[in-house]
């Protein structure tokens, strides 16, 4: 399910359920926390009071903060890579192709300071798999621009 919307931050793509509507609460909350306490200070117990929800009330939503962690930034890298390729089609300039990936990637990141201080500074935070999922989408969205300077 993606969670990730251009207006709030985190929204849902079709029809909300009150599930939906609860986690992008939760996603929101996570990288506020994430964002002023930093991922490692931040603990379950400040993500559970920040939600509204006990803490077994989160654990019903996520097994760790690893797993929030990796949710955000797993749909926000997929959202700029949507809208990437949304801004990209029909342009054949190199230089116009250029300057659209730089738009996209600043207004994106603009539009979400928040989340993207917890990216910047959570870079090497997950393991594992979820670590190796989110570099691959990293290294996907890096591969992108670098093809369109190869171009240009």
């Amino acid at each position: 399910m993606s969670v990730v919307s251009r207006r709030s931050g985190f929204a849902p793509t079709r029809l909300p359920s009150r599930f939906d509507c609860r986690l992008v609460g939760i996603l929101e909350q996570a990288t506020r926390i994430f964002c002023e306490k930093g991922y490692e200070r931040a603990t379950m117990r400040d993500l559970s009071r920040a939600c509204g929800l006990s803490l077994a009330g989160l654990y019903y939503y996520f097994d760790s903060k690893e797993r929030l962690l990796y949710l955000i930034e797993k749909e926000l890298f997929e959202e700029v890579m949507e809208l990437l390729t949304q801004t990209l089609q029909g342009a054949t300039d190199p230089e116009e192709r250029v300057r659209l990936f730089i738009d996209n990637h600043v207004g994106f990141f603009l539009a979400r300071r928040k989340a993207m201080k917890v990216l910047a500074h959570e870079d090497d935070t997950l393991s594992g798999e979820m670590g190796s999922e989110i570099q691959a989408i990293k290294r996907s969205y890096y591969g992108n621009c670098l093809h369109l300077l190869e171009d240009l």
